[in-house]
Parts: C-alpha cells; sequence; structure tokens
C-alpha cells in the first residue's frame, strides 16, 4: 500500500464520515467516471483541498499535528483537490467471497506536480518507467501498490491487477456509473454503492450475521431491498451547520416502507448495544458495582440523541436519512476527541504495515543474496583477522537497488573510518522504522548466536535451516534503546531467560513485527512463551511449534 498517501487519505475519510466536513461553494461538477470500470460497485470521494483550508481549518490542523503532521505524512493534503477510491469485485467474488474486493485510488491534483517526486513517496522502493505509454513507477511485487500519472494533475495507485483494470475502463452503463452520472462533487464527502452487483456476496455473509445475533434479524433484508445508497456529508454556505444525508433508492413503495421499519428495528438494536458497550466499559474503569445512575441516564440521552438524529424517512421510493450537525465549539471539540483516536489507530496501523513491508523487502534482499551467493551474508565483513568491518546491511545493498550507494564503500575499511561514516547519512528507506527517526540509526537487525540464522564469520546455506525457512526467525526489531547505526557490524543476541528482551516497544498491545527466513511478517506479542519463542529463533532445533 503507499505507505504516507493512503495514511493521508485515511485520515481525511475519517474527518469527513465523523462530520468535520467544511464548506466552499461549489458549482456542482459532475464527477469524472474516466476509470471507474462496469464492475465496480462503489466509490467514496473526498474533497481535501476544502476540507483543510475551510472555515474551521485550525481545526484541522490540530488533528493533523497530533497525528504526526505534514513532516509525518509528507505532503500538504491541501495540495489534493480530490480523492477518489473505486472499490470492485473480483471475477469468481461469488465463488470466494473472501477474496478481497479489487481497489484503486484516483487523486487529482490542485495544480501540476513533479510527478517523480510523488511517485517516488508512493513507491519509494519502486522503479520508474511507463505502463500503456504514461510515467509509471512499478512496485516489483505486483500485488504491492504501483501508481501512474493519467496526466500532469491526475494520479491513479493500486496494485499492477488493479490498475490495468482502471485504465480498462469504458464508457457505459452499469448500477455504479448511472448512479454516479446524477452525482456531483459538491458534498465534502460522499459515497456511491450500487447494492445489486454486491447482492450475492453479502446476502449469505448477512444470512451468517443474524442467524450468530438473532437481535440483527432484518438484517439479511436489507440488500434486497435496495438497490443502491447514496450518503454525503456538506457544509451548509451560512456555515452554522452540516449536512449529513442517506438516500436509499428501491424498487417500489411496498420496499421502501419495509426497508424504514427494518432501518428504525435496526437503530433500536445499535441503541441498546451502544448503551451495553458503554456500561461495560465504565464498569471496567469504575467500581465493580458498576456506573451510578445519573452516568446510565447520561449515557441512555445520549443514544437516544444519536438514534433520533439517524431516524429514516420514506418518500415514494427512497428511504432518506438526514440531519444537521450544528458545528459550535461544544461540537467541535466533542468531534476531535472521538476523531483522535480513529485518526491515531489509522496512523498505527498504517506505520505497522510500513514497517512489515520493511521486514519483506530486508527478507527478500537476503534471499536474493543467497540466491545469488549460494549462501546468506554473513553478520558482517570481516577483515584478515576476524575483525567486523561493516554490517550485512551494507552487503545486500545491492539487492535493494543501491548498488550506486554499495559502490561507495570502501569494504576493507571499518564502518566508523573517516571515509565510511560520511556514508551513514544515506542510509535507505528500507531501514527506516515508520515509528523511530533518529537519522542514520535502524531498529532492524538480525538474531546472532549459536544454533540461529547467523552465526560465526561465514554466511548460513539455506539448507541449514532443517527446521524450515518459515519456521525460523532471521529479521527482529530491536527496542529504540537498542537502535544501531545502519552500517555498523551490531545486532541482538537473545538472552536465555527473557528471549524478547530488547526487542520492540513501538506498536500497542507489546506487538512486535517479526520477520521469518522465508520472507513473511508475524506480529508476535512480547508475552509468548519462552520457549516457543526460543524454538522459533533456531534454525536446526528439531522442535514442535504449536500452530
Amino acid at each position: 500500500m503507499p505507505r504516507k498517501l493512503l495514511t493521508t487519505l485515511f485520515l481525511g475519510i475519517v474527518l469527513a464520515s465523523g462530520a468535520i466536513g467544511f464548506a466552499a461553494e461549489s458549482a456542482g461538477n459532475k464527477l469524472d467516471l474516466s476509470f471507474v470500470p462496469a464492475e465496480a460497485f462503489a466509490i467514496s470521494v473526498i474533497q481535501p483541498q476544502r476540507i483543510f483550508t475551510g472555515p474551521l481549518a485550525p481545526v484541522c490542523a490540530s488533528i493533523m499535528n497530533m497525528a504526526g503532521g505534514k513532516e509525518k505524512i509528507g505532503f500538504d493534503p491541501g495540495e489534493i483537490e480530490q480523492a477518489m477510491m473505486i472499490l470492485g469485485l473480483q471475477p469468481d467474488a461469488a465463488a470466494n467471497p473472501n477474496k478481497p474486493p479489487r481497489i484503486g485510488f484516483v487523486i487529482r491534483f490542485v495544480s501540476d506536480v513533479d510527478q517523480l517526486a510523488w511517485a517516488a513517496k508512493i513507491v519509494p522502493h519502486g522503479t520508474d518507467g511507463t505502463v500503456e505509454g504514461r510515467k509509471a513507477r512499478v512496485n516489483a511485487n505486483d500485488y504491492a501498490m504501483s501508481c501512474l500519472f493519467a496526466d500532469a494533475k491526475t494520479l491513479l495507485i493500486a496494485n499492477q491487477p488493479d490498475l490495468q483494470w482502471l485504465l480498462r475502463a469504458k464508457p457505459g452503463d452499469s448500477p455504479l456509473r448511472k448512479l454516479a452520472a446524477s452525482a456531483d462533487d459538491s458534498p465534502e464527502w460522499q459515497l456511491l454503492l450500487a447494492v445489486e452487483p454486491l447482492r450475492p456476496v453479502v446476502a449469505p455473509a448477512f444470512a451468517e450475521a443474524a442467524q450468530q445475533y438473532p437481535r440483527l434479524a432484518a438484517l439479511p433484508k436489507l440488500p434486497t431491498l435496495a438497490n443502491s445508497v447514496t450518503a454525503n456529508l456538506r457544509q451548509m454556505p451560512q456555515g452554522a451547520a452540516m449536512q449529513f444525508d442517506v438516500i436509499a433508492a428501491t424498487p417500489d413503495d411496498a420496499a421502501a416502507k419495509e426497508l424504514t421499519d427494518d432501518i428504525k428495528e435496526l437503530l433500536d438494536v445499535v441503541k441498546n448495544q451502544l448503551i451495553e458497550g458503554m456500561q461495560t466499559g465504565a464498569r471496567a474503569a469504575g467500581s465493580a458495582g458498576g456506573p451510578p445512575p445519573a452516568v446510565i441516564n447520561q449515557m441512555q440521552m445520549m443514544s437516544n440523541k444519536v438514534v433520533a438524529a439517524l431516524q429514516p424517512t420514506q418518500e415514494g421510493k427512497q428511504v432518506k436519512i438526514h440531519t444537521d450537525i450544528q458545528s459550535g465549539p461544544a461540537t467541535i471539540g466533542m468531534a476531535v476527541a472521538l476523531i483522535l483516536p480513529a485518526v491515531q489507530a489509522a496512523r498505527e496501523a498504517a506505520h505497522r504495515t510500513e514497517d512489515s513491508n520493511n521486514l519483506k523487502q530486508l527478507g527478500l534482499a537476503l534471499l536474493n543474496y543467497a540466491d545469488a551467493n549460494k549462501r546468506l551474508p554473513a553478520r558482517a565483513i570481516f577483515d584478515k583477522d576476524g575483525k567486523p568491518l561493516l554490517s550485512w546491511r551494507v552487503m545486500i545493498l545491492p539487492y535493494l537497488e543501491e548498488n550506486e550507494l554499495y559502490k561507495q564503500f570502501h569494504l576493507d575499511e571499518p564502518w566508523d573510518s573517516e571515509h565510511n561514516k560520511t556514508l551513514i547519512e544515506k542510509m535507505p528507506d528500507a531501514y527506516k522504522h515508520p515509528e523511530f527517526n533518529e537519522p542514520g540509526k535502524t531498529l532492524y537487525v538480525v538474531p546472532v548466536g549459536k544454533g540461529l540464522a547467523f552465526e560465526g564469520t561465514e554466511g548460513l546455506r539455506l539448507k541449514d535451516f532443517t527446521d524450515g525457512l518459515s519456521n525460523t526467525i532471521m529479521l527482529v526489531e530491536a527496542a529504540p534503546a537498542k537502535a544501531v547505526p545502519w552500517t555498523k557490524p551490531e545486532d541482538w543476541s537473545p538472552d536465555d531467560n527473557n528471549p524478547m528482551k530488547d526487542l520492540g516497544g513501538l506498536f500497542a498491545g507489546n506487538i512486535v513485527n517479526i520477520g521469518f527466513a522465508d520472507c513473511h511478517v508475524d506480529g508476535i506479542s512480547k508475552d509468548i512463551d519462552a520457549a516457543v519463542f526460543k524454538a522459533l529463533l533456531t534454525r536446526s532445533g528439531g522442535e514442535k511449534i504449536p500452530q
């Protein structure tokens, strides 16, 4: 996934769907459907420039700062005029409902941008080239995100199969395109969903959910009653309130009435779940007796207000939900309080994915080194007396598309020689942990010790991993206090009594991303049984590892 851009897009979606949409007068231009294939079932469109330059821009700035700011994200969201996310079904979706949908992004900028610079931000480890005559930056992994510039202001982002899917889009009718043809781009956020193509996929899932939770008995009927759903959020011209609207189109008046009744029933279920959830949370945080009656009453009032604001009404064949959201200071403060945890969670999820991708890339480089040299690199380059000079991280540079940097090293000198130490500041992106920013230092290290993936002064052969590559740890992320200059031949040796010591600590839930010798990455809890973790560290111990 594009590491920094998608973080910001997610932030924008959260902001908009969380009811912080900002208004500017709009001419209501029609949506550009040039890259919306006939198989697409949904588009979500946000207007970042309006959102981040509107009347409540200071609030946006506060949230952005709390999420890491422009420095963390890498650019100003105000540079983007419109971002469209397109979702479509895979050809075999009905037979394989768990298969992820097709997904692509179409980004339209306010003005011409530096295409190469943007492409490098989105696909930092890709290669520049062309796709169907257009400038592109392509990831070596077909199923990782690549990007292509359709013109000076329009950028397409998707994995390679889905990029081709977007490029093959042709004018023509489809349920979604018919719905979008009557829409415009005036709302700060909108979602257009064609239900008909989804029915074969969602109907079984809804039925299963209703069977598991009887209170959701009305759920399976929803996709049979609605043909399409449109949702949008916009600020009124006077700036006093924001309007949130949902419109479901049904085949006839009878279906609309039934859908209205079902939504009301499900809203009551949601209200009760909200109250129960808040009571459970308050009970966990307070006394064993639970929250006092006054708190329970407040919870009920809040839940009643939310449900009352979302009550549907029938207008002929349409079911509508309309609510005005006052944009006073109290509402803004509450929205910030509600949105910030989601923003932080989104940021952490994106960073955890970025961290995982780094580990996969380093693992692939190690395996490519082994393929070319018949063995993995040693943990270091050693001199004739056995003194370590430079890290394995330098040795694999040619396999990270960093051959020019590799050529600059004096391989017969230590990492901190007068010449080599000048290269520390040129640390490649693959060694930069997304939650750690100390120039020239990395948290990516390898386990060193008897029976581990790195041992002695020579690299091991893959056939030495008799426990199996998928069962042997080859890369770990050190705790920030144990960060090392990336060229220094220093890594990590496990403590026999506490093998997870000095690892991780940057993600919630005590989770540490671990890279295995087959290049897969697992998030492992620091609470893992010590014996199991030790077994994963050894390459030929013959231990039985619980599945």
